[in-house]
């Protein structure tokens, strides 16, 4: 992005940025803001496209099923041996133990989230 035109861009002029008729900031709310800034300094469109791109390339990989059935699997198998922890008494204790099945939960309810994620994303 090129900061040295002595124009504004009219993405920039329709955030409020300074105008060429006015050199003061118009009635944008968020004109002191960092994402103002690099609106009027960058236009909106490369920054956002490129940042909206790579999210959904992210999402699109960890919402796979083999993700999703793993991180369900394996949260299982936490949740399960934090509780055979606490009925064996194993070496792990109490705290051990609490902290396997929270792990385990936590894993579970991370694929139920990307589960329906998945349903939101655009078919591929």
């Amino acid at each position: 992005c090129r900061a040295s035109s002595s124009r504004p861009s009219p993405a920039a002029v329709e955030a409020g940025g300074p105008s060429p008729r006015r050199g003061r900031v118009g009635k944008n709310r968020n004109a002191g803001t960092v994402a103002a800034s690099l609106t009027q300094v960058c236009g909106q469109g490369r920054f956002h496209q490129r940042g909206s791109r790579v999210l959904l390339e992210w999402l699109g990989q960890i919402t796979q099923r083999p993700v999703i059935v793993t991180l369900a699997v394996a949260g299982a198998v936490l949740a399960t041996l934090g509780a055979d922890a606490v009925a064996r008494r194993l070496r792990i204790g109490p705290r051990g133990s609490r902290w396997l099945r929270r792990c385990g939960y936590g894993a579970m309810w991370t694929s139920v989230a990307l589960f329906i994620v998945a349903g939101f994303l655009p078919p591929r």
